[in-house]
């Protein structure tokens, strides 16, 4: 409302003001005339219905006041609002709006004017922003503004209209600066200004309408009056309100002005903003008023007067402020009305209409104050509806329809859900209503009326869902009821009754809900009960009956809900059960059944809630329809059958039109015009003059199939989107025109958004698209609008893509794009012939800086081979001497060694893993370029450093600024004085596990690249191959050597058994043959003498055994269970083992409070300890003085170690100190013992 007064006041009108309450809406002149605005008009009849779909800025729209409207040349639809311009395709929008800081973009957000001229080319005209060309191919705009030192510049920032003549000529109207006359070639504007000196200048400077007639005058409608303008003289003539003249125009403000197309004399029209419509007689010079009369329903609607339209019948459509649309008739001057109902969501959105538009498809566009756009499809399909409108007491009562019967008299009987019976006469177009009134027990029984129907005696009977049967007295309006009574076996089983039907014996059925099927005998007013039993196969399937049909042949079908399908035989009062049966796709699709019909050949359909069944009578078997096979839903409501022999049947989604030749199915729905997409089972009729009725939850639709017509538009295909990633692809042409497209690899990848312009029911337009070259056949996506190729081959594909209407008609030749995708170079077929062409280039070319080129290419190329075949040569040698040698020291010198020299580096190291699940790695060797290897002994946790990262993810890498990267460690720069700025590092791979690291650093000409890369992982994979032979190698020796040992071992262990053990034995068997020999003469002391020999010589023999099983025991270990030690447990366990011998020899042993920590296995290092504490004691001083210790080293290990005070061992008799049964006499005194203790020890340590 707040733009309009603006307007108002920018044009001159504001004598005018607009009220706007809760309670009315009235306009008051400047001379305080009332004008009300109405709010409640008498509805249109059903077949002058117009329905209108609401689109808003939830759509997309950027404001809900749409003040212009027009379709430019390629289709698609522009709205000018409040707050940007809008391109809408019928599915998205694309607004423009103003941006400072983009000197292309629209001058302003407020439109006022929008044409497209007879170029195609979009004219803008804005509030505060001038004029606008629209540039399509730059998707920019080119602005026209006042200048006060250009006379010639356009005369007023604001542009109310702009209108091309047939000359070409563009007419610019301004708000307060006049009309302009526009010159393309020159660019030049010429004023045509009101001057009050000047009779014949323009009457007034705030231009709102131009149009150019038949015979090439132009008229002007001014905030002051309307003109006409001698482009020779350059007069202009003027028609004001005069209010002593009831002939002239009604109101100054001249909104619109139209010539009637059909009129021969060129009868003008005037649409005025407070007058009404005025007709212009151009031979008389009179106006003929058209205004709004409260007591005149057929009136207009409203004074102000703001767009209108001719449609091909020759009535009007006005778009009035306040009063919605009329329908305005110029041979009578009667209107009908569209305006807002709050109970119809297809009525208009808004009563304030600022525009009217009608496309090329005959789609009418209406633009409103406030509540965006509403669109009213051309009416292909004329599905009327009659509804109950509130407040209207000769509208349908209710709009649950339940049931419909047309009777012999044409008459339309409508039963409804609580609104009761309802009689239409179609003539008329009036509903009477019977209704149930519990003060008259003549009035209907029930308002829920279930079925209607007239026997042949023209009796009108009427079912009810809770009061039974019913039959109206058509000439005094008073119903005879028949009710249950349980006192009466003849009276109805049940007032809940479902439908009615009457044999051609003139017999009367009626089905029940939950009463079974009965029989009326007329003369007796008796009941006859058939129902269900459990026990007679033969009985009714199911006491819930729904319909009951009679064919041609007079056979009687019932359906029920839950029993089926039953044939009545009424010779055998027998009923034929067909039911569905588990696992038979031949048996009926289920046992609940709403409808049942006959088509013109005989055939016989069953609506299910399953889907359709058509039953073959000879087979007894069902074909089943459903939802796949092109059904909207499966719950078929009713079936009728046209004149055509097609069927149309209601379901719980709308209606189809089921043709059983071709057997194929149309679909119609709520946006095609039905009541809704829910239909009512029983609500369906035929009436006699072939017209179909069909009712659900919102009312019901009656039509003629012949006014069913599809859009035969065929429409037009448009790309609007082509995107790589999210972003728009480079064009230097509007999307819509462009017709090719170039992709260089790696962005071979893009994607598209398209639609078809067609905007009846747009969301119904459906899809295809393909890439000849790429796809083998159409991709079918539906109601779709984008797709996407990713990763093309190298070559040229072409997209098209099609698309339909509303209504399914293609545009098979749709809309086409080449696409060129340009491969690597290293794929393209130019390629190996550019190879070829640079070796001949110099022989065959005529242009001296050609060959130039070629030659100096093929020269870079020859390099390149030379160099690579170089390369490929020294890593050929070089894997030949890796693979040389077995020697893992040479291998590590040659391979880095090689490494620096390749790749031109500074420096190269090698980082190994001493055993695959070790979480550590060592830095063997550095090489420095010029200074030969270095070996080193550094270790690396695998979660530090480039080399940790390699061997966790298994990949190479190149940095080539490690201070940037958060894994780089300084530890071998900080150990040789070295510093790394870039690093490659590959990881040494023997089949899946990593081995090891190759890193090279600071290359020195340029970056490390992919070559590089490459280069490094070829000698990696050499040298992890060598490494691993190298040292199997070193394992094998190791075993050999270990072997030796043990034979050593074995031949030293024949010694101790031959020596060690012979000694003992010998005098255990020497005191045995004493005592086998003089047994009787040995005294008892001499006896306890020989037997306390034998068992020192015993024990003795026990003590080498054992130490000879630890060193065999030692020898096989193979895997020991390492845990963390508690040592200081493991000492006191020896300590206490050794207890004896420290007391014997007096020893003061010290040893720490606490002990550091370590890994190994707790009883082998108990070994340990009791053999160096036992050594200890046996050579140390008198009295031993030990000391127990142990020292973390830098390198993560501990070193354990114990001292004494004893002689101490000579440097050259060390080596023999750990072999096996060695015994070194250290001291003066003898000390007993075998020689295995420190051989045990070594043993298990180096185990």
């Amino acid at each position: 409302m707040s733009k309009l007064l603006r307007i108002l006041a920018l044009l001159g009108l504001a004598g005018w003001t607009i009220s706007n309450t809760a309670i009315s809406i009235a306009i008051v002149d400047s001379d305080g005339h009332t004008f009300p605005l109405p709010t409640l008009s008498d509805f249109p009849p059903p077949e002058q219905q117009r329905r209108f779909v609401h689109i808003s800025t939830a759509d997309g729209l950027s404001h809900g006041m749409v003040l212009r409207i027009v379709q430019d040349d390629l289709g698609f639809m522009w709205f000018g609002t409040a707050d940007g311009l809008n391109r809408y395709d019928g599915h998205t929008f694309k607004v423009y709006k103003n941006d400072p800081d983009d000197p292309g973009s629209i001058s302003s957000d407020s439109i006022w004017a929008l044409y497209v001229d007879r170029s195609g080319t979009l004219w803008v005209g804005t509030e505060g922003g001038g004029l606008n060309r629209f540039d399509r191919d730059a998707d920019r705009f080119i602005h026209y503004l006042p200048d006060p030192d250009d006379p010639y510049s356009l005369s007023d920032d604001g542009v109310t209209v702009i209108y091309e003549d047939r000359s070409g000529v563009l007419w610019i109207g301004t708000a307060t600066g006049g009309l302009n006359r526009f010159d393309r070639k020159t660019e030049r504007f010429t004023h045509y200004r009101h001057d009050p000196d000047d009779p014949y200048s323009i009457s007034s400077d705030g231009i709102i309408s131009i149009l150019e007639d038949r015979e090439g005058v132009l008229w002007v409608g001014t905030s002051i009056g309307l003109n006409r303008f001698d482009r020779e003289t350059r007069h202009f003539t003027h028609y004001r309100h005069d209010p002593s003249d009831p002939y002239s125009l009604s109101h100054n403000s001249v909104w619109v002005i139209h010539e009637d197309e059909g009129d021969q004399a060129g009868t003008l029209w005037i649409g005025t903003a407070g007058g009404g419509l005025n007709r212009f007689d151009r031979e008389t010079e009179r106006f003929t008023h058209y205004r709004f009369d409260p007591n005149d329903p057929h009136s207009l609607s409203n004074n102000i007067v703001f767009a209108i339209y001719e449609e091909p019948s020759g009535d009007l459509l006005l778009g009035t402020y306040g009063g919605g649309i009329n329908q305005f008739d110029p041979q009578t001057g009667q209107c009908i009305r569209y305006m807002k109902d709050e109970s119809d969501p297809y009525s208009l959105s808004s009563d304030h209409i600022r525009a009217i538009y009608v496309d090329r498809s005959g789609v009418l566009w209406v633009g409103t104050e406030g509540e965006g756009i509403n669109r009213s499809d051309p009416p292909y399909k004329r599905f009327l509806h009659y509804r109950a409108i509130p407040d209207d007491p000769h509208s349908l009562s209710d709009n649950f329809v339940t049931t419909l019967y047309e009777d012999r008299a044409g008459i339309l009987w409508i039963g409804t859900l609580g609104g009761g019976l309802n009689r239409l006469d179609r003539e008329t177009g009036e509903f009477t209503h019977y209704q149930h009134d519990p003060t008259d027990p003549f009035s209907l029984s029930d308002n829920n009326v279930t079925a209607v129907y007239e026997d042949h005696f023209g009796v009108l009977w009427v079912a009810t869902g809770n009061g039974g049967l019913n039959r109206l007295d058509r000439a005094t309006g008073r119903f005879e009821h028949y009710r249950e009574d349980p006192t009466d076996p003849a009276a109805l089983s049940t007032d809940a009754l479902y439908t009615i039907y009457e044999d051609r014996y003139g017999i009367l059925w009626i089905g029940t809900n939950g009463g079974g099927l009965e029989r009326f005998d007329r003369e007796t007013e008796t009941f006859v009960h058939y129902r269900y039993a459990s026990d007679d196969e033969h009985s009714l399937s199911h006491d819930r009956v729904n319909v009951i049909f009679e064919d041609q042949a007079s056979n009687l079908w019932i359906g029920t809900s839950g029993g089926g399908l039953n044939y009545f035989d009424r010779e055998t009062d027998h009923f034929i059960r067909y039911q569905a049966i588990a696992g038979d796709s031949t048996s009926l699709s289920n046992n609940v059944i709403f409808a049942i019909q006959e088509d013109l050949a005989g055939r016989l359909w069953i609506g299910t809630t399953n889907g359709l069944d058509q039953f073959d009578p000879e087979t007894r078997t069902f074909r089943h329809y459903r939802e796949k096979d092109g059904l909207p839903n499966d719950v078929i409501c009713g079936i009728l059958v046209d004149d055509a022999g097609n069927l149309w049947i209601s379901t719980g989604r709308g209606i189809a039109r089921f043709d059983p030749r071709t057997e194929t199915f149309k679909s119609y729905d709520a946006s095609d015009g039905l009541q809704g997409d829910q239909f009512h089972p029983g609500a369906y009729c035929k009436g006699r003059d072939g017209t179909l009725f069909f009712g659900g939850t919102n009312g019901f639709n009656a039509f003629r199939t012949e006014n069913i017509r599809d859009n035969p538009v065929v429409p037009r295909i448009v790309l609007t989107k082509l995107q790589q990633g999210g972003d728009d692809i480079p064009l230097n042409q509007a999307i819509e025109t462009v017709e090719q497209i170039s992709l260089r690899w790696p962005y071979n990848f893009f994607e598209f958004e398209f639609a078809a312009l067609n905007y009846v029911q747009s969301e119904k337009n459906q899809y295809a698209y393909m890439l000849e070259g790429f796809d083998r056949d159409w991709n079918y996506v539906g109601e779709r609008q984008f797709g996407r190729y990713t990763n093309l081959p190298g070559g040229t594909y072409t997209l098209r893509i099609k698309g339909t209407n509303n209504d399914g008609v293609w545009n098979e030749e749709g809309v086409a794009l080449r696409v060129r995708v340009i491969p690597p170079m290293w794929r393209a077929w130019w390629f190996i012939g550019l190879s070829l062409f640079l070796a001949v280039a110099g022989i065959w070319s005529v242009i001296w800086w050609r060959w130039h080129s070629a030659n100096l290419q093929r020269q870079w190329l020859e390099s390149k081979i030379t160099e690579r075949t170089a390369e490929l040569a020294t890593l050929n040698q070089l894997t030949q001497q890796l693979t040389a040698t077995l020697d893992i020291y040479q291998v590590m010198e040659r391979l880095l060694s090689a490494a620096t020299d390749i790749l031109d580096v500074q420096g190269a190291s090698l980082w190994l893993r001493e055993e695959p699940e070790f979480d550590y790695l060592v830095c063997r060797a550095v090489v420095q370029q010029g200074n030969g290897m270095t070996p080193l002994d550094l270790r690396l946790r695998i979660d530090q450093g480039i080399a940790g990262w390699v061997v966790r993810s298994g990949q190479s890498v190149f940095i080539n600024d490690v201070s940037v990267n958060h894994h780089f460690s300084t530890m071998v720069d900080q150990q040789i004085g070295f510093s790394t700025q870039s690093i490659l590092a590959a990881p040494l791979r023997i089949r899946d596990t990593i081995i090891g690291v190759l890193e090279v650093v600071n290359k020195q000409s340029g970056d490390f690249d992919v070559d590089d890369q490459s280069l490094v992982e070829t000698l990696a994979s050499s040298a992890a191959i060598a490494i691993d032979n190298a040292r199997l190698v070193a394992t094998l020796q190791q075993n050999a050597k270990m072997l030796s040992a043990r034979n050593k071992d074995l031949d030293a262990f024949a010694h101790a058994v031959a020596h060690d053990l012979k000694n003992p034995l010998t005098g255990v068997i020497g005191t045995a043959e004493v005592l086998r020999e003089d047994y009787k003469e040995i005294s008892r002391s001499d006896l306890r003498k020989c037997a306390d020999h034998i068992s020192r010589a015993g024990r003795k023999m026990n003590v080498i055994i054992d130490s000879l099983l630890m060193v065999a025991t030692v020898s096989r270990l193979q895997d020991a269970d390492i845990r963390p030690l508690n040592m200081a447990a493991i000492v006191q366990e020896a300590l206490t083992r050794l207890e004896e011998l420290i007391v014997k020899q007096q020893a003061e042993i010290c040893q720490p409070e606490v002990w550091p920590t370590a890994l190994g296995h707790a009883a082998l290092i108990e070994e340990v300890w009791v053999n160096y504490i036992s050594n200890a004691i046996k050579y140390g001083g008198s009295p031993p003085h030990l000391e127990l210790g142990a020292t973390e080293l830098e390198s993560g290990w501990v070193r354990y170690w114990v001292r004494d005070n004893g002689a101490g061992v000579p440097p050259q008799e060390v080596e023999r100190l750990f072999t096996p049964f060695t015994r070194l006499q250290l001291t003066s005194v003898y000390t007993q013992g075998h020689g295995l203790g420190l051989s045990i020890v070594r043993s298990i340590v180096e185990e």
